[in-house]
């Protein structure tokens, strides 16, 4: 598939290329601020690149709507870390959606977190009817819990298209590891 990355900002890069080498790598990281590419507004892209004869530059990319699975286009190398930081940096300069995963504000209730999932100003503007299609329940159920104070309770089938599960069991895997 060929991606136009001519409407694209390039917010990160960097590369291995060095005077006299042949071949080098060079990684770079692309932000659609437009939301182009149907929500996906992140690109991560790998050149291998070669100066050889015969050669030609070898490109892969990954576009997604996370900067963080983007990111995961990248090994753990210090180019990768380097471009990875980068765009980190950058989408939390600009304020933009894609920050380290656990640097996000968390809200302190339900009704709070669900007007940040839903993108809303003010926890007011919810349709609690929308709400409960999205999440599997009925208007009625979740104007029940919210106006308890409990905590709404949903299936979790209904977010698991939604989870990014590497992110979570790498997550797991670093809180496992501090103790």
């Amino acid at each position: 598939m060929q991606l136009d990355l001519t409407n694209a900002r390039r917010v990160a890069a960097t590369s291995s290329e060095h005077d006299g080498r042949g071949r080098w790598t060079e990684l770079a990281v692309y932000h659609f601020a437009d939301g182009m590419l149907g929500g996906k507004v992140w690109v991560a892209e790998i050149r291998a690149c070669s100066a050889r004869e015969g050669e030609r530059t070898k490109t892969r990319r990954l576009h997604s709507a996370s900067l963080e699975r983007a990111l995961g286009l990248f090994d753990d190398s210090d180019l990768g870390r380097a471009v990875s930081e980068a765009a980190r940096e950058y989408a939390e300069d600009e304020g933009i959606a894609g920050r380290r995963p656990g640097r996000q504000v968390i809200p302190d209730d339900d009704r709070a977190a669900l007007a940040w999932l839903f993108g809303l100003d003010s926890p007011d503007a919810l349709s609690l009817r929308a709400v409960g299609k999205a999440l599997g329940k009925g208007e009625s159920t979740m104007r029940q819990a919210l106006a308890g104070g409990r905590e709404v309770m949903i299936p979790l089938r209904a977010l698991l298209p939604f989870v990014d599960r590497i992110a979570f069991q790498k997550a797991m895997e670093k809180d496992n590891a501090r103790g």
